[in-house]
């Protein structure tokens, strides 16, 4: 029996390419048979290089208060808003520390602070850095903080009456029927 097999004629530099040919190097998400999303990324670079980049990041980007973990960070949202409007008043790029939200990993407590007309959000809170791969993430524990567009579509979406937040991947029903 012949069989006809294509042949590509393709310089691969000796495979000192692709990871030796071996493309285990993937990037993105996986997205296993259960459902569950988990992120992949190219692990790459010195971790003491990296360790060094993301002290200089926090020694240049955040004020000293929010260089230090703390397990309970109060926010004021008057102050933010404040912030954010003489920032915005006055063209100016918002500074990380209130984009991330000072480090909050978490909201752990909404305070009503009726002497000060302030809602106060309470929670843990760590200095952050970008990772290898750019992402802002807390020094230790390599989550990311709060962001501030986030907080402000929660409140958006308080204000308008809606009480749910949601998000679904629903699959086709061409899909669905594939996978039969």
């Amino acid at each position: 029996m012949l069989l006809a097999i294509p042949a590509f004629a393709q310089f691969n530099n000796n495979g000192n390419n692709n990871n030796g040919n071996n493309n285990q190097g993937f990037a993105g998400i996986l997205i296993d048979s259960e459902g569950i999303i988990e992120t992949r990324v190219l692990r790459s670079g010195s971790s003491a290089l990296l360790k060094r980049q993301q002290e200089q990041y926090v020694h240049d980007n955040l004020p000293e208060d929010l260089v230090i973990e703390s397990p309970e960070r109060v926010l004021s949202l008057r102050s933010v808003e404040a912030s954010l409007k003489e920032h915005l008043d006055r063209g100016k790029a918002l500074p990380e520390s209130l984009v991330y939200l000072g480090g909050l990993q978490r909201v752990d407590k909404v305070v009503i602070d009726p002497d000060h007309s302030d809602l106060l959000i309470v929670g843990p809170a760590e200095p952050f850095a970008p990772d290898s791969h750019g992402r802002i993430l807390g020094i230790k524990s390599g989550r990311p903080p709060l962001f501030l567009d986030d907080l402000i579509v929660v409140l958006r979406s308080v204000m308008s009456g809606r009480n749910l937040i949601t998000c679904s991947i629903d699959p086709t029903e061409e899909n669905l029927a594939n996978l039969q």
